[in-house]
Parts: structure tokens; C-alpha cells; sequence
């Protein structure tokens, strides 16, 4: 039974690592999720994971079978939204009647219990993602809705089969269950934040170069062989050249030798000074 537990708990967490594949999918065009029927097409799609999940489990005993939607769902209301989470719960509880089993109301109270829990703990915490806490969130919102999947256990109508449910399932869906729920969220926040971070890097970017192109003045970096790595759009209109043909070029490359002599001269004092120099040149 535990070999059977845990290979079907690896298997299972291997299908949900794939579902931060998704996410990324969601960030990269995060304007277009805020559309319902996006975040609906979402939920759908977390329902048919749902559904994998559970066709990748293991039996406890005949018609009673566990697997990790639980995991899935807790953190489909944490991170994807209601409508998205209100589609993956119809789709998922649906499949679940659709298989029965002396385990059927357990396995759809089960669903409904994670995904709401991840609901109500973000409508409660909205800001849960924000801080060093974020750790100790997940988990607490692991151990919350798989308390509650516990408490579904009576829902199974066979005391006996319900007694050694409990029995023997109870310490890995309380300790077990809430531990790979946060591995799979911290994931999903990984994912996020680098999003989060690219498209900070996009607009700080593109502010940068709003600043750059706008000034009527020359602009320009250059690396540590004195070669240009960054003009503006002034230089490149004075000098009658696209920027292409301008980066990587040295002064020599481009201007008369005296100038490029004395630009050379005042980039060698900045390096070794520290200071700023000052000097206006009508080219």
C-alpha cells in the first residue's frame, strides 16, 4: 500500500509541475487572461488536469481510489481566480460522479473543499503573495483544505471502509498532502515573479529609451573599449548613420582623428578620475 501511495504521489506531482507550464502561459499575455472566457477556457483546461490526476491513482480499495486533485485544486483558487477555479471544479467533480465508488461524495466534497479553500483564503488574504510570508501562506492554506478533505471522509457510508480510511490515510493527507501543495505554489510564485520581473525590465526599458530618443541633445554609452553600446536617435540623425552602423564603432571609426583624439583623451580622464568632464563640440 505505501510503495502504491507514494509512486502514485510522484506521478502525480510530475502532472502537476506541468501545470506551472501553464501559468507561464497565463503571464506572458496577462491582458488577454483578464477576458472571462479566457479564465474560463483556463478552468477548463485545470479540470482535464484534474481528470489526469485521477486517472493516475492509486486504489484504496475497491471503487475508492486517491490522487493529488486536491493539491491541484487548493492551488487553482489560490492563483488562477473564481471562474477559472468554478469551471475546473464542474469539470473535475463531474468526471469524479461519473467514476462512483463507495468514495464518490468524499472525492467530489474533496475537490470542492480544496479549490474554495484556496478561493476563501485569498479573498481573506489578499495580499498573501506580497512579504516573506509566503511560504507559511501556502502551507497554511494546504493544511486547511486538506483538514476539511479529511473531515469529507464521512461522507463514505461504509464505516468500515470509512474507519480504515481514516486510518490509514489520515497522517499523509494532513502531513504529506500540504508539503507537496506548497511545492507546487512556491513553483507557481516562482513563475509569477519572473514574469512579474520581465515585464518590469519591458516598460523600465522602454521608458529609458523614451528618455533617451527624446532628448534633442547626443546621448550615448560606450563599453570599456571606448566603443559605443548605446546612441540615441539625435546621434544617429547628426551622424547620418542607423544605429547598427554605429554600435561596436570606436571614435576613430568615425570622426577626423583630431576629434577622435581629444574624445578619447576625455573618456581616459573620466575612467581614471571618476570626474565628469564638460564639453560642447559643433560637429
Amino acid at each position: 500500500m505505501r510503495d502504491t501511495l507514494l509512486t502514485g504521489l510522484l506521478q502525480n506531482v510530475a502532472i502537476l509541475l506541468a501545470v506551472t507550464f501553464l501559468y507561464d502561459i497565463i503571464w506572458a499575455n496577462e491582458t488577454a487572461y483578464r477576458n472571462r472566457w479566457n479564465q474560463l477556457m483556463t478552468g477548463l483546461v485545470l479540470g482535464c488536469v484534474a481528470i489526469l490526476l485521477m486517472l493516475t491513482n492509486w486504489e484504496f480499495s475497491p471503487g475508492l481510489v486517491f490522487d493529488s486533485r486536491s493539491i491541484l485544486m487548493v492551488n487553482v483558487g489560490l492563483f488562477f481566480g473564481p471562474v477559472a477555479t468554478v469551471g475546473a471544479i464542474v469539470v473535475a467533480g463531474t468526471y469524479r460522479l461519473f467514476m462512483g465508488g463507495p468514495g464518490v461524495w468524499m472525492g467530489i466534497a474533496s475537490i470542492v473543499f480544496s479549490a474554495t479553500t484556496g478561493l476563501v483564503w485569498k479573498w481573506l488574504r489578499p495580499e498573501w503573495r506580497k512579504g516573506g510570508r509566503r511560504i507559511a501562506e501556502l502551507a497554511g492554506a494546504g493544511f486547511v483544505a486538506h483538514l476539511l478533505m479529511l473531515l469529507s471522509f464521512f461522507l463514505i457510508k461504509d464505516p468500515v471502509i470509512r474507519s480504515e480510511t481514516f486510518k490509514k490515510m489520515s497522517l499523509t493527507i494532513l502531513f504529506i498532502y500540504p508539503l507537496f501543495s506548497v511545492l507546487v505554489g512556491r513553483l507557481l510564485i516562482n513563475r509569477m515573479d519572473n514574469h512579474r520581473a520581465k515585464r518590469e525590465l519591458v516598460e523600465n526599458e522602454a521608458r529609458y529609451n523614451s528618455f533617451m530618443n527624446m532628448n534633442s541633445d547626443f546621448m550615448f554609452m560606450k563599453d570599456s573599449s571606448f566603443r559605443y553600446v548605446v546612441v540615441n536617435d539625435h546621434f544617429c540623425t547628426e551622424m547620418g548613420k542607423t544605429r547598427e552602423e554605429l554600435l561596436g564603432k570606436s571614435d576613430f571609426e568615425l570622426f577626423t582623428k583630431e576629434l577622435a583624439s581629444n574624445y578619447n583623451d576625455s573618456d581616459k580622464r573620466v575612467v581614471e578620475s571618476g570626474e565628469i568632464v564638460w564639453f560642447e563640440e559643433m560637429i
